[in-house]
């Protein structure tokens, strides 16, 4: 829906974003972001050009894990891998969770790229432009 020329900015979560929970818990447990070179490569695969990345690393402090849990809840921030654990979690997570303490960390990635000329048809053929020389 961005047309040649257009400007793509955003911003994600990267993989270092609650670090302290998935050493705890371990990966299965705590949903892992992409890294920021990944989404450039993905922008550059999928057509857009001069993809810019940065990341802010942001440590927030809560005053008990109750807080945190509600704040990931109210923040959609549930674990959507097909092969997660279906059953509830046990006292023992809970308490290794805790045992993590209160602090997490947000990896913040902010990204930009312009959308380039289309290299290929919608059929999977490429696109090869000639350009008028000048005399």
């Amino acid at each position: 829906v961005l047309r040649r020329g257009g400007l793509l900015m955003f911003a994600t979560l990267g993989p270092d974003t609650l670090q302290e929970l998935r050493a705890a818990a371990g990966d299965a447990r705590v949903h892992r972001f992409a890294d920021m070179h990944d989404l450039g490569d993905w922008l550059v695969a999928a057509g857009f050009s001069a993809p810019v990345m940065d990341v802010e690393k942001i440590n927030l402090a809560y005053r008990d894990m109750t807080q945190l849990f509600a704040d990931l809840r109210a923040s959609g921030q549930t674990y959507a891998r097909a092969d997660r654990p279906r059953g509830l979690a046990s006292k023992g997570l809970r308490a290794m969770l805790e045992r993590a303490g209160t602090r997490v960390t947000c990896e913040v990635v902010y990204g930009h790229a312009w959308k380039g000329a289309p290299r290929k048809t919608a059929d999977g053929r490429s696109i090869v432009q000639f350009a008028k020389r000048a005399a």
